[in-house]
């Protein structure tokens, strides 16, 4: 057995097994869209890795501070090298203490939405990120 046995190789070994069916049923109905418009691929579909962040038990001042907590929620999972990172809603106000109006939640979530887009960009991944926004300045 293999030392360093990593979730993506333990999954790809163990597919044979596992659920050969059900990739190879995505895999033919990819095939058969894919007839249909004259191109044929023989490739199974690509593995897309969704991870999610809980935000119970994290608590911060400020939202500074908690966008700084997510951020290192986040880097713990570079590891695993997810695609798509998935983030409790609004969680830059949340389970904080300081108190924000409706208009600097809109500035903390711009400011949020930079740092973490520079966190998916460097890591190469999408990030799932609500937050709040305005509209004609509502």
């Amino acid at each position: 057995m293999e030392k360093n046995l990593n979730r993506r190789n333990f999954i790809q070994k163990t597919a044979v097994t596992a659920g050969l069916t059900t990739f190879g049923s995505l895999s033919m109905a990819a095939n058969s869209v894919n007839t249909e418009s004259g191109s044929q691929n023989n490739k199974l579909p690509r593995e897309v890795w969704i991870a999610s962040i809980s935000q119970m038990g994290i608590t911060a001042e400020s939202s500074e501070e908690m966008v700084e907590k997510i951020l290192q929620s986040m880097s713990e999972l570079k590891a695993k090298s997810p695609d798509i990172i998935c983030l409790p809603e609004v969680f830059a106000t949340s389970n904080i203490t300081k108190n924000y109006s409706l208009d600097e939640k809109v500035q903390v979530s711009l400011n949020a939405i930079e740092k973490i887009s520079a966190y998916s960009r460097t890591n190469k991944c999408y990030t799932v990120c609500p937050v709040y926004t305005s509209e004609n300045g509502e």
